[in-house]
């Protein structure tokens, strides 16, 4: 390593260090039986990114946002992914009038903490 170069703990890129998001191993184990799609649990995976930005722990990102984040050329592929998510009991959305839309995935994590204790 140079001297001008800064240390990287993890990833050994010191970009990579900017932020993490947590998600419990089990997640990636149970979410198919919780009745997620791929899709779906990318979905939620980049939701939580978002989890802990805000106050109360409230996600609210923008569509827009996760949506390009997510590959999608507008936001209408998303929201029909969010919107088959609200059907199954993973996702609630709470509209606020004027204010960013709150994404609750609450529900997902029930589901898969139910499996696991089930286990």
């Amino acid at each position: 390593m140079r001297k001008d170069e800064k240390f990287s703990f993890r990833w050994g890129v010191p970009i990579l260090d900017k932020g993490t998001t947590t998600v419990p191993n089990f997640f990636f184990d149970s979410y198919i039986e919780a009745g997620a799609t791929r899709t779906e649990f990318l979905a939620i995976l980049h939701l939580a990114r978002y989890q802990y930005e805000t106050p109360n722990s409230e996600c609210r990102p923008s569509v827009g946002v996760v949506a390009k984040q997510m590959g999608y050329y507008d936001r209408k592929g998303l929201q029909l992914v969010l919107a088959k998510m609200e059907k199954k009991g993973l996702l609630v959305k709470h509209f606020r009038t004027g204010q960013a839309t709150i994404y609750d995935f609450s529900g997902f994590s029930k589901k898969v903490l139910a499996i696991n204790a089930s286990r």
